[in-house]
């Protein structure tokens, strides 16, 4: 991830955590290395002899010469620096660190990364492709080119549906400049993560959905079952899963100039409560389906007074702290706020 470390430490809401088995290894090297180096060190006389004596029994001539100069202690040394360089750079770097989500912990999961020849232009048109989300626009990836100066990476946090694309221009470290980071979620980041899964090399079809299922089911060693039919409208404000957009700052827009969208909704069922926070139209949507105790995380907060939810937030504050809260209690705090009934989604609202 070096190439877009700079970019992920000023990205809000990610956080570096050192890893305690790379920093073992990384620590183990660096004593083995310091150890190989004292014992060339001190046993120098002995193993330049050792080597001219083997060199006598080699079979090919240029063992000969190479062990009857007596290189080996100088070689363990210089291979012992290297290593001892490598553990050093891992141990200050970032070498023994990973990436993480805030709100959640899950860490970040490297999953791609491609260089490409492409010119400004064209790195400029994929940076777009990914930011819309659409698979069918970023697929298939150009061919992959050694050297190439447009580096495409990509890491996901699977437990959270969430996925993140870095586009660089410059494939090293010194001479890198990032393009702005792309985060997708939901089901854009369901797609994305399919994509990375056939390889980013197939363009995306109408196949996808099918293809997505089997490879699910496969992994978890179960066979691919037809997706079930969708389920028949309920009339119910009750009804499990159904959602009820109770937060919007366009709510009230129609006719009036374009504001740039946020909005929030939530469904129960059961004890289990889902909110689902979304922003943006047509390919620039993003969203999201968080627990009560993410939403109300530093990262997701500011969403709510965005959407003119600010309202909503004690009621999610109740419901963290083990209280009994109904949904008919949000309807009617909306309705007296707004003079109608919030609109409803089915189980799984399309952002």
């Amino acid at each position: 991830m070096a190439l877009y470390d700079g970019t992920f430490a000023q990205t809000s809401g990610l956080e570096q955590h050192r890893s305690v088995p790379r920093t073992v290894a990384a620590v183990l090297l660096l004593v083995a290395s310091l150890a190989a180096i004292v014992f060339a060190v001190v046993n120098f006389a002995d193993l330049v002899e050792h080597s001219r004596e083997n060199a006598q029994d080699a079979s090919r001539p240029r063992y000969q010469s190479l062990g009857g100069l007596g290189l080996l202690p100088i070689a363990i040394i210089l291979l012992s620096i290297g290593a001892a360089i490598a553990a050093v750079s891992a141990l200050v770097g970032s070498g023994t660190r990973n990436w993480t989500r805030s709100a959640t912990g899950t860490r970040l999961r490297r999953r791609f990364e491609g260089y490409h020849a492409l010119t400004p232009a064209q790195f400029e048109a994929l940076h777009g492709a990914f930011t819309s989300g659409d698979p069918a626009r970023y697929l298939p990836l150009p061919e992959q080119t050694r050297g190439g100066r447009g580096v495409v990476m990509i890491w996901t946090a699977d437990a959270d549906r969430v996925g993140f694309v870095g586009l660089t221009w410059g494939n090293t470290r010194r001479s890198t400049r990032n393009a702005p980071l792309i985060q997708l979620v939901g089901e854009r980041f369901d797609a994305l993560d399919l994509a990375v899964r056939r390889g980013l090399r197939q363009p995306w079809g109408a196949d996808n959905a099918a293809t997505d299922a089997g490879s699910s089911a496969a992994q978890n060693h179960e066979p691919a079952q037809a997706k079930p039919p969708a389920p028949e409208p309920v009339e119910s404000a009750s009804a499990p899963g159904e959602r009820f957009e109770l937060a919007s700052n366009r709510l009230s827009g129609d006719g009036e100039e374009f504001i740039y969208p946020y909005s929030v909704d939530l469904s129960v069922d059961g004890s289990t409560w889902v909110v689902g926070v979304s922003e943006g139209v047509t390919f620039s949507a993003v969203g999201a389906n968080l627990t009560v105790v993410d939403a109300l995380s530093p990262t997701w907060i500011a969403h709510f007074s965005k959407a003119e939810g600010e309202w909503l937030v004690p009621y999610l504050r109740r419901i963290e702290g083990g209280e009994s809260v109904e949904m008919s209690e949000l309807v009617e705090h909306f309705e007296r706020l707004h003079g109608r009934a919030p609109r409803t989604f089915g189980s799984r609202r399309t952002v």
